[in-house]
């Protein structure tokens, strides 16, 4: 919500709130007794898939304890093993008042929700109740296939292997023309030398059969976030093909 691009149609917003600058120590000195809550993702969706810094989050958990701050994660993109954890918090061992799901939740299904302590939710069991304030909630075919998902991660060896197919990735992206690589998981970055060579790069890999994207808010950079189910030979079909567009462009 810091920029125009994603605001500006729904002013005038709710006042009383600052953006912060992500990973800057320095700033974190606004979260005071004046302060009801703080929103952050683990891991930043709309830019280059930056990662928080450990003790930048330490930070925060420490000073939401400190002035009974609400830490709310921002789990959307990076639940349900996309970070190669369940959820990204897990990474860096630090629990939040409130986690915010969605998109992997559901298996492909519309769903949503959020979870926090029995004391924070039962302060939704009236004026109003929880049950009146979501038309659509709670659908019984949505809630059945996060059930069989949540299920499904629980079991298997999926979010097991998916650090291993993200160095099977960089394994064979390696490449003159990709600068760096960032993010976690199979939440992949792949940063090239400027935004209007990345969408040409964007535009080339889909009309060779691989579905990649640029990021809203760092447009030299190609997302790359696969099933978490993607099998070892078409992650190396899918290397091939991202090379064989770099080199003939």
């Amino acid at each position: 919500m810091g920029t125009d691009l994603m605001k500006k149609k729904y002013e005038p917003l709710i006042p009383f709130h600052e953006n912060i600058r992500y990973n800057n120590i320095k700033d974190l000195s606004i979260l005071n007794e004046d302060v009801a809550a703080i929103i952050i993702e683990p891991v930043q969706g709309g830019t280059n898939f930056i990662t928080a810094e450990k003790e930048w989050l330490q930070t925060i958990r420490d000073r939401c304890n400190k002035y009974s701050i609400e830490l709310i994660f921002d789990e959307i993109q990076t639940g349900f093993g996309r970070t190669g954890k369940m959820f990204g918090f897990e990474i860096y061992n630090i629990k939040p008042d409130i986690l915010c799901i969605a998109k992997g939740m559901g298996g492909g299904m519309p769903i949503g929700a959020f979870i926090s302590s029995k004391s924070n939710m039962s302060l939704l069991s009236q004026n109003p109740a929880l049950g009146h304030i979501t038309t659509f909630g709670g659908h019984p075919v949505s809630c059945a296939a996060a059930l069989a998902t949540w299920i499904e991660l629980v079991n298997s060896d999926l979010i097991r292997s998916i650090n291993k197919k993200r160095e099977l990735f960089i394994k064979n992206l390696q490449h003159s023309k990709i600068k760096k690589f960032h993010g976690l998981g199979l939440m992949l970055a792949l940063e090239l030398k400027n935004d209007k060579y990345c969408e040409k790069i964007v535009k080339e890999l889909l009309i060779n059969g691989v579905i990649t994207f640029y990021f809203l808010f760092n447009r030299n950079n190609i997302r790359i976030s696969p099933p978490l189910t993607i099998s070892e030979s078409e992650i190396l079909s899918a290397c091939e093909i991202i090379k064989k567009v770099l080199d003939e462009n």
